[in-house]
């Protein structure tokens, strides 16, 4: 560890807050609820345990291979950095849509929060019916 970096912690998605099989991602795709913005598609889903967890899926559409890699960062750490206003036991599924990869760090950043957050204000009071919690 460099001199000085012992008082530092690593800001890091643990895997836990990720969907990581693809089966977990089919099962958000089939049965979760979707919001639509600019340039991201967010699905989500109610699902037993303590954490929200995020899965991102980026085709060959929004860019190379560098410009998907940038997109699926840049949209981890927005998670990482609102997870604790998001709703625990939630599975929060970001497809990225053609052109978000020529979008700006701060564009991505705001237009991934303000989906997120809304997806989370939906699962409190959606619009007739019952709460989203209660439904799935």
């Amino acid at each position: 560890m460099p001199a000085g970096a012992e008082g530092l912690r690593r800001a890091t998605l643990p895997k836990a807050a990720r969907l990581r099989r693809r089966s977990e991602f089919l099962g958000v795709q089939r049965t979760g609820q979707q919001m639509h913005g600019t340039h991201f598609v967010v699905l989500l889903q109610r699902k037993p345990g303590p954490l929200a967890r995020l899965g991102i899926t980026v085709s060959k559409k929004v860019g190379c291979a560098v410009v998907r890699n940038r997109v699926k960062r840049q949209v981890r750490e927005t998670f990482r950095q609102h997870r604790h206003l998001l709703p625990q036991g939630f599975d929060f599924l970001l497809i990225a849509r053609d052109g978000a990869g020529s979008q700006e760090k701060r564009q991505l950043a705001d237009e991934t929060a303000g989906l997120l957050l809304r997806a989370a204000a939906k699962t409190q009071r959606p619009s007739g019916g019952a709460p989203l919690k209660e439904r799935l």
